[in-house]
Parts: structure tokens; sequence; C-alpha cells
């Protein structure tokens, strides 16, 4: 038992009870707290502030975070090319709502950039003529073709394959 010499206990239980009364009233993501935030963040968001992203920070670590709160800090990562953050974002806003097809379509636009950055990355060690730098160029055209609508794009369809 751990003993304060000339402290009474009463004044102990007193100053443990005041401590931990303290604590209980620290601020907690109260409702009013966060839409005040909230309000400030979405305001900052539509007329591109750049102090949006510090206020979806903010929002985005109270326990009461929405969706749409993720969803927008994620496109404030992409619109500065911060990707990994990003779809990091995007993955909380599906984990909150699925249904959210919004962030669905983003973090699938930035896996796209990510992929395209690695390709990218990894062409630069491959020598100028390489079968399968080649091949990855013709599945980013594809891939391109198929998002712009067409039904049977031509670079979809392997090269080895003569048509009649």
């Amino acid at each position: 038992e751990m003993r304060c010499p000339n402290v009474p206990k009463a004044m102990l239980a007193a100053a443990l009870a005041l401590l931990l009364a303290g604590c209980a009233s620290l601020p907690v993501a109260s409702g009013a707290g966060s839409d005040r935030l909230r309000q400030r963040a979405e305001a900052a968001y539509a007329r591109d502030d750049p102090q949006a992203l510090a206020l979806y920070r903010r929002l985005t670590e109270r326990p009461d975070a929405r969706a749409e709160d993720w969803f927008r800090l994620g496109n404030l990562h992409a619109q500065r090319v911060q990707l990994e953050a990003a779809a990091a974002a995007y993955r909380e806003a599906l984990a909150r709502d699925p249904e959210l097809a919004q962030a669905q379509h983003n973090l699938g636009m930035t896996y796209l950039q990510l992929g395209v950055q690695a390709l990218l990355a990894a062409r630069r060690g491959l020598p100028d003529v390489d079968a399968q730098a080649a091949a990855s160029m013709r599945w980013l055209a594809c891939v391109m073709e198929l998002f712009m609508g067409y039904p049977d794009p031509v670079t979809c369809r392997d090269p080895e394959v003569r048509e009649p």
C-alpha cells in the first residue's frame, strides 16, 4: 500500500475524485462541437480554402466522423496528389458507408493513378525494346478505350491473333 506522509486519506480521496471529475468533463467529440467543425470544414471545402484539409483531418479524428467527411478528406488529398492518403480516406469512407458510390469511384481512380505511376517508374528501368512494357502499354490503352465507352476496343485484342 502506498503511503503519503502528512496527507489525510480524506484529502487524497477528494483529490482523486476531483481529478476523475475533471477527466469526465474534458471535451469529447460532442455533437455540437462536431457540427460547428463540420460547418467550418464544409465552408472551407466549398471555397477551395487550403484550411479545408486541416479541418477535415480534425473532423475525421472524431468518433462521430461521417463517411462524407472521409470522402472529402480523400478528395483533398487527391487534389494534392497525396494518393496513398487519398486511398486510405476513401477506404474509410466506404467502411462507414459501403453504398457511397462516389467514394468507390474515386478509390478506383486513385488506384489507377497509383498503378500508372508504378508502371511508369518500372518502365524507366526496363530496356527500350521490351515485350513486357509493350504488353503493359497495350493493356493501359485497352483500359482507356473501355472507359471511353468503346464496346470492342482494338487495343484489347491479342496482337498475335490475326483477324480474317
